[in-house]
């Protein structure tokens, strides 16, 4: 047997490389991560609206302030649109549903942590000053 066939094959776990596209901007993996968690949350139903910086740093296994600043990196890109100041207060642009039906064309794999159940309201002690 030579050495190759003494190891055993290993599946690549790689995207395909596309080609860019001018219309859409490049992002970082982890903005993609926190933009396709978003997206995944809303569409499974386990949210009605945007998910919390909260819920979306639980997803993907990140920071709160991490989250925060993507957010407001992509919201000036033009991914996401919204008011930085309020709770929930961003939704995704037509840009932002570019990127992700670019990734999901790819086939990245969804980012969110299997298994994950989104704190609600009603889940957590209400505290005056949260």
């Amino acid at each position: 047997m030579t050495d190759s066939q003494d190891r055993p094959s290993r599946a690549r776990t790689r995207t395909r490389p596309c080609k860019p596209r001018p219309d859409i901007p490049t992002i970082s993996d982890e903005r993609l991560a926190v933009l396709m968690a978003a997206h995944e949350l809303i569409e499974a139903d386990c949210l009605w609206r945007a998910p919390t910086i909260r819920n979306l740093a639980r997803a993907i296994g990140r920071a709160k302030s991490t989250i925060h600043g993507h957010l407001l990196a992509m919201r000036e890109q033009g991914i996401i649109d919204g008011d930085p100041h309020v709770v929930r207060g961003y939704r995704l642009t037509v840009v932002g549903q570019s990127i992700i039906e670019a990734a999901q064309d790819r086939g990245v794999a969804s980012p969110v942590r299997p298994g994950f159940i989104p704190v609600t309201r009603t889940q957590t002690e209400q505290h005056p000053n949260r």
